[in-house]
C-alpha cells in the first residue's frame, strides 16, 4: 500500500506494510483451500523493503493463542530483528500472562489506545512516526470481547474501554 504525501511533500512517498494474525505460525502452511504464509515467508519479503521510506506495522495476534513462552520468545526476537515500527496489541500477546507480556515490551513497541494493564495505559496517545520529514499518527484499539474466554488472572489485571470512544 502506498501512502501519497500531501502539499509540500507531493514528490515523497512512504510505503506502509502490515502483517496480521500470524497466530504463532513460523513456517507457513500450504494447506489446501487455506494456504497461509508463515513468518519465514513474510520476513523474506520484508528484508527487501526500504525501511527508511516505509512503515512496518503488525496488527496483533502474532503469538499463538496457547501459552508457549519458547515460541513467544522466538517471535518477539524475530519481530524485533525484522524491524517493526509498531505492533498493535492483540489478545494473543497476553496468552502467556501479564508478567510475561510486560517483559516483552523492552523489545517491541506495542500500541493499543483503549487498554490499561495493571493500572497503566498501554498507549494513551496515538504514536507519531516520522519518515522523510512526514509525521504520521497511528492509533489502535482492541475489542473487549476478545478476552471473554481468558482466565480471571489476566482479565482482573486489564481494563478495556469502549473502542469507538477511544478511537
Amino acid at each position: 500500500m502506498l501512502f501519497p504525501a500531501f502539499s509540500l511533500y507531493a514528490d515523497t512517498e512512504i510505503s506502509i506494510y502490515y502483517t496480521a494474525s500470524l497466530n504463532g505460525n513460523l513456517i507457513g502452511c500450504d494447506c489446501k483451500g487455506v494456504p497461509k504464509a508463515g513468518l519465514s515467508t513474510s520476513a523474506a519479503y520484508m528484508r527487501k523493503i526500504d525501511h527508511e521510506n516505509s512503515i512496518l506495522i503488525d496488527l496483533g495476534d502474532f503469538n499463538d493463542a496457547r501459552t508457549d513462552r519458547l515460541l513467544s520468545d522466538t517471535l518477539v526476537g524475530l519481530y524485533s530483528e525484522i524491524g517493526y515500527d509498531l505492533v498493535s496489541l492483540g489478545d494473543q500477546e497476553l496468552a502467556s500472562g501479564i508478567d510475561y507480556f510486560q517483559s516483552t515490551k523492552r523489545k517491541l513497541d506495542y500500541i493499543s489506545n483503549n487498554i490499561t494493564i495493571d493500572g497503566r495505559a498501554l498507549s494513551p496517545e496515538p504514536v507519531i512516526i516520522e519518515k522523510k520529514g512526514i509525521k504520521i499518527g497511528i492509533a489502535a484499539v482492541i475489542d473487549p470481547a476478545v478476552f471473554y474466554f481468558y482466565p480471571s488472572e489476566i482479565k482482573d489485571k486489564i481494563k478495556v474501554s469502549d473502542p469507538a470512544a477511544a478511537a
